[in-house]
C-alpha cells in the first residue's frame, strides 16, 4: 500500500510542477490552448486570461503552486521521514480546489479550465488521504 501512495503522490507532485512552469513559461491562456489541442478539445485561447493582471497574477502564485509541488516530490523522496506531513499536504490542495469551486460558484465559471483543476486538485488528494489512513492502520496491526 505504501508503494501505491509513494508512486501517486511522484505522479501528483509531477503534475503540480509540470503545470506550474508551464503556466510561468507560456502563460495560463497559452497552456490552457495547448492542452485542449493535446487532447482533442477547442483550444482556443481563454478569453480574459490574457489580460496583463490576471496573466501576471497567474505567473506569480504558479511559483508558489510550483514550490508546492517541489514539497510534495520531496515528500515521496523521503517517505519514511515525510510520512506524517501526507495528510497536511493533502489537505491544502482539498481546501484550494473548494476555494476554486467556491469562486466558480460565487462568481460564476470563469474558463472551463476551472472546474478540471479543481477536480485535479480534490479528487486525487482524497484519494492519497484514503490510502494513507489505510496504510497507516496497516502498520498498527
Amino acid at each position: 500500500m505504501r508503494v501505491l501512495l509513494r508512486i501517486l503522490l511522484l505522479l501528483q507532485g509531477f503534475a503540480i510542477s509540470a503545470l506550474s512552469v508551464g503556466v510561468i513559461v507560456m502563460g495560463p491562456s497559452e497552456l490552457y490552448s495547448w492542452v485542449a489541442n493535446m487532447i482533442g478539445l477547442d483550444g482556443q485561447l481563454l478569453e480574459g486570461v490574457n489580460a496583463h493582471f490576471i496573466d501576471g497574477s497567474m505567473r506569480f502564485y504558479a511559483v508558489f503552486v510550483l514550490v508546492f509541488g517541489l514539497v510534495v516530490l520531496n515528500v515521496a523522496r523521503d517517505f519514511r521521514d515525510n510520512f506524517k506531513l501526507i495528510p497536511i499536504l493533502m489537505l491544502i490542495l482539498i481546501i484550494a480546489g473548494c476555494a476554486r469551486l467556491w469562486s466558480t460558484y460565487t462568481i460564476g465559471d470563469t474558463n472551463p479550465f476551472t472546474m478540471v483543476l479543481a477536480l485535479a486538485e480534490i479528487l486525487p488528494a482524497i484519494l492519497i488521504l484514503m490510502i494513507y489512513l489505510i496504510s497507516g492502520k496497516q502498520d498498527r496491526y
